[in-house]
């Protein structure tokens, strides 16, 4: 008799625990989208063609377009690099030139060290268009000799 209740009460209780069990759970699944980060710059080249030493030759304020080709926002750097014969520099001297760009108001040094700060949480599909001022070395030894001076814009995410 004895094993018979507690049978009993042994599928009583299992009843009772599958009539309290969910017949559904709901779960959340989340995903991100990766950043894509990509500048695109147009023109990508640029003469300014033939001036004298300790001289200053500039594009228009609006001469290239940077845009945002990634699929968030970014902020835009521009840096300048050492031609092969010339060094970039805070100050002109000898076989030394300063690279200034329009920064919408005024034109600005673009530190060799550390570059300049071109846009700020540029949205995708946006532009920013600037100029380059370039202040020729005050004297050089390479004269005839043409120098090609690397510009970059980099991007990164905002």
């Amino acid at each position: 008799m004895k094993k018979v209740l507690l049978l009993a009460v042994m599928i009583c209780l299992v009843c009772t625990l599958n009539a309290l069990a969910a017949t559904s759970q709901q779960i959340s699944v989340t995903v991100t989208i990766t950043q894509s980060v990509s500048v695109s710059v147009s023109p990508a080249t640029y003469a300014y063609g033939a001036t004298g030493e300790g001289t200053t030759v500039a594009t228009a304020v609006d001469a290239f377009t940077a845009v945002n080709d990634g699929n968030g926002a970014e902020n835009l750097m521009i840096s300048v690099g050492n031609s092969n014969n010339w060094t970039a520099g805070t100050t002109t001297a000898e076989d030394v030139f300063v690279l200034n760009y329009y920064n919408g108001s005024a034109w600005s040094l673009v530190t060799p060290a550390t570059g300049a700060a071109l846009s700020a949480g540029l949205a995708p599909a946006g532009s920013v268009s600037f100029g380059l001022q370039l202040l020729v070395p005050t004297s050089t030894g390479r004269g005839g000799v043409e120098q090609s001076i690397p510009v970059t814009v980099t991007a990164s995410a905002s």
